[in-house]
C-alpha cells in the first residue's frame, strides 16, 4: 500500500491532516476539533464521517504491526519479542500492511484496532513527522487515541513513532502488554542494518508466561 500525506501544523500542533490512498481511491481528512471523514468512490464519493472501532479490549483488536525498515539478528529478536507479547495477551489478529498512512487511516475508519511502528533519532531509523502527523490527528477526530510509543505518555508529533488505537483503554492496554518483557531499547540493537553489537550486559527479553 501506498498514500499521499499532508498535514498543517501550527505551533507544534496538527490542525489539519489529510491521507489519499491511490489505490483504493479514498480519502481521509480531518480538522482540529472539526471530526474525521472519508470520501470513496465505492460510496459514490459521498463525504462520510468515520469514527474507530472502539474496540477497548485485546481479544477484540486486530492490530498492524509495522516492521519499519532496520535489519540484523537482534532487531529480528526485538520484534519477536513484541509479536509474541501481542499472541501471549491473545489479541485477534496481527497484520502489517507496510504503510503508516493507510493503516492509521484503516484505524480511523474501524478496519484495524490499532496499529505501532517504534524509531529513534539517535539510530536514524523509523516513519518520520510527515508520515503519521496528519493521520494521527483523522485517528483523535475520529474517537481514537495516540501516545507515546516508548513511553506510553503523550503523543509526540516531532518523534520518530507512532501508536495509535481505537480507544485510551485499548492503547494502554496494548502499549502495557507489550512492556511487560521489559524489552531492551532500539538504541541497543545496533545501527539501522544490524551492524553493531548490542552490549553484553543486554538480554533479549523474552514474552511475559501466561
Amino acid at each position: 500500500l501506498c498514500a499521499v500525506l499532508v498535514s498543517y501544523a501550527d505551533k507544534g500542533q496538527v490542525l489539519v491532516g489529510v491521507i489519499y490512498d491511490p489505490i483504493g481511491n479514498e480519502t481521509f481528512y480531518a480538522s482540529k476539533g472539526g471530526g474525521a471523514f472519508m470520501d470513496s468512490a465505492s460510496c459514490g464519493g459521498d463525504r462520510i464521517a468515520i469514527r474507530t472501532s472502539g474496540a477497548s479490549e485485546l481479544a477484540q483488536a486486530v492490530i498492524n504491526f509495522e516492521v519499519g525498515y532496520r535489519r540484523g539478528p537482534e532487531y529480528a529478536d526485538w520484534l519477536g519479542n513484541r509479536f509474541g507479547c501481542m499472541v501471549v495477551n491473545k489479541v485477534r489478529g496481527v497484520r502489517s500492511i507496510g504503510a503508516a498512512g493507510p493503516a492509521l487511516a484503516y484505524v480511523a475508519c474501524g478496519r484495524l484496532d490499532a496499529t505501532f511502528e517504534q524509531g529513534s533519532w539517535d539510530m536514524n531509523c523509523g516513519p518520520k513527522i510527515w508520515d503519521f502527523s496528519g493521520a494521527s490527528l483523522v485517528v483523535e477526530e475520529a474517537g481514537g487515541a495516540c501516545i507515546d510509543a516508548k513511553t506510553g505518555g503523550s503523543f509526540d508529533v516531532m518523534g520518530r513513532s507512532f501508536f495509535a488505537a481505537s480507544s485510551k483503554v485499548l492503547a494502554d492496554s496494548l502499549w502495557t502488554a507489550l512492556n511487560a518483557a521489559n524489552p531492551p531499547e532500539l538504541i541497543e540493537l545496533g545501527g539501522p542494518d544490524g551492524s553493531a553489537s548490542k552490549p553484553k550486559d543486554v538480554k533479549v527479553a523474552k514474552s511475559p508466561a501466561k
